[in-house]
């Protein structure tokens, strides 16, 4: 049963202060909503984005022998027979990109839980693009340096704002893909109102990501090795926690050493600034620039266990598109 989306929005992203690190640059007021010019067809491996076939999950049989469309092996729910559902309990929003297989389209992408926080496509020189690889799997891609365009909800609900900023656990769930990232500081997802961000995941360099809160960056998921293919990620903050165990990393299911830079203050919220929106992609013209892909999003009110998170990579890495 998915609980009411403004219930307790925990905080799963951490706040380790970091020193002497640059603000990202604000949100370009250039461009805006465009539509039309050249389309992005079906991925063919080119443009440095790999097609690699991922196994999906081995459900269980009948008496008859026929594949059981109900259970997996492990008696998870599963979709269709082949892959198991998403943990929906405490999700508070979820984007599977899924509305375009190619082009440059001014489209919103539709939050599958109501009420609904639905973002707005704006392209910018170009980008991003809709694009779907081989598998089927849909979602926006950035390739050229220098044109950059986002996706943008309006200011959050009050009641989300207050369940931000008074809960303690959070969960980001991502589906992305790098190609490069140059230049400096890039966006992949932010809360804050274009001109921080107050809580979000960027990088520098395609061997790390990291977390901010507060905005500055407080954290390091490592991520080396994966350029070219789609990968899941997973940040999950509990503020009610003490020293490490207060932030978790997951790639692709792996929980991994995050490297922290200092201690969230227990028991907080999320420090959303006035007029907070969720940006997806990095929306602005100056500074890094980003190549590549994002499939999928999602915010979890509470701190997701392991094997939750290896639930939905499973589910994720069969298909990051709505069933």
């Amino acid at each position: 049963m998915v609980v009411g989306r403004w219930v307790c929005f925990g905080v799963v992203l951490c706040v380790f202060g970091c020193v002497g690190t640059a603000p990202l640059p604000p949100l370009s007021d250039q461009g805006g909503l465009a539509s039309g010019g050249e389309t992005s067809s079906v991925d063919d491996g080119a443009s440095g984005f790999a097609s690699t076939s991922l196994p999906g999950v081995s459900s269980s049989t009948s008496d008859d022998g026929q594949p059981d469309d109900d259970v997996d092996s492990e008696g998870m729910a599963t979709t269709e027979g082949s892959a198991p559902l998403l943990v929906d309990g405490e999700v508070l929003s979820r984007w599977f990109i899924d509305e375009a297989s190619g082009g440059q389209v001014s489209e919103q992408l539709l939050d599958s839980v109501e009420p609904g926080l639905d973002l707005s496509v704006a392209v910018l020189g170009g980008y991003p693009q809709f694009v779907e690889n081989l598998e089927g799997n849909r979602g926006l891609q950035w390739v050229v340096d220098g044109r950059v365009g986002w996706a943008e909800s309006p200011t959050l609900d009050a009641g989300l704002i207050d369940e931000l900023t008074h809960s303690t656990t959070l969960t980001i769930e991502m589906v992305f893909q790098f190609t490069q990232v140059t230049g400096g500081v890039v966006r992949l997802m932010s809360l804050g109102d274009g001109t921080t961000v107050d809580v979000g995941i960027a990088a520098h360099s395609t061997d790390a990501v990291e977390l901010w809160w507060g905005d500055e960056p407080v954290a390091e998921i490592p991520v080396a090795g994966v350029i070219g293919a789609r990968h899941v990620l997973h940040a999950v903050i509990d503020t009610a926690e003490t020293g490490g165990a207060q932030v978790r990393g997951y790639l692709d299911g792996e929980l991994l050493a995050v490297s922290p830079t200092g201690m969230l203050a227990i028991g907080s919220g999320a420090p959303l600034g006035a007029a907070p929106r969720l940006s997806l992609g990095d929306a602005q013209g100056d500074g890094g620039r980003f190549r590549g892909r994002i499939y999928y999003l999602a915010l979890y009110r509470n701190a997701l266990d392991g094997d939750e998170v290896t639930n939905n990579v499973d589910a994720l890495l069969v298909s990051d598109d709505r069933p």
